[in-house]
């Protein structure tokens, strides 16, 4: 199944067509999102220095992107993101968002 529907020969119909199946494919390998109401929950991770991964969360309301980072380092990157998603989750359902 195509990810996008070409409807011409011009270049912005190919180029969309590129970027949306790059961003399809980087997505389903990295990030899991979860909508929680209107927010849109999503961890991100990042490998240290010391060999150890970060954990930070996205949290997105429309055009509003709230990013934190957590102190926490951890071993595996699993870990670190499913630290990063349960504490976005936490705090848009106590509401510590403000």
């Amino acid at each position: 199944m195509p990810l996008c529907i070409l409807r011409g020969p011009s270049l912005s119909h190919l180029m969309v067509c590129a970027f949306v199946r790059v961003t399809v494919r980087y997505m389903l390998h990295k990030n899991i999102t979860e909508q929680i109401g209107r927010y849109v929950v999503t961890p991100l991770t990042q490998p240290s220095t010391s060999g150890k991964f970060l954990a930070a969360v996205s949290i997105r309301r429309g055009t509003y992107d709230r990013v934190i980072r957590f102190v926490p380092q951890f071993s595996d990157e699993s870990l670190a993101s499913s630290y990063a998603l349960t504490e976005g989750r936490n705090m848009v359902l106590s509401q510590r968002l403000n």
